[in-house]
């Protein structure tokens, strides 16, 4: 690199979540002991991409909002795990307290 050359930092074409839905699934809950239902959300994005996160939440109007806030919204799909991570820490508190969210977050 010469002196005085400007470095251009190489950002990610910025995208818009175009659509989503909430899925149910049942899934095993240790803590309690009991069979539960858990949501999650499927996301569609302008270039194409889907992401989908299968165990969200226990409650189906948590993943409503967080798939309100997101439909619509100028994001690139690899940014979806920060945008997760600061919901959970809305819902539950900072992730340092959260056993589970390097599980959720596993993967996307």
């Amino acid at each position: 690199m010469e002196t005085g050359e400007i470095i251009r930092r190489v950002m990610p074409a910025q995208t818009t979540v175009t659509g989503g839905s909430l899925e149910q699934k049942q899934q095993w809950m240790p803590e309690c002991g009991v069979l539960g239902i858990v949501w999650g959300i499927r996301l569609q994005f302008s270039n194409g991409v889907t992401r989908y996160v299968p165990d969200l939440c226990d409650r189906m109007k948590d993943a409503q909002r967080l798939l309100n806030r997101l439909v619509g919204a100028s994001l690139h799909p690899d940014f979806l795990s920060d945008i997760l991570e600061d919901y959970l820490g809305e819902l539950y508190g900072p992730p340092i307290f959260q056993e589970n969210a390097k599980e959720i977050l596993h993967g996307l």
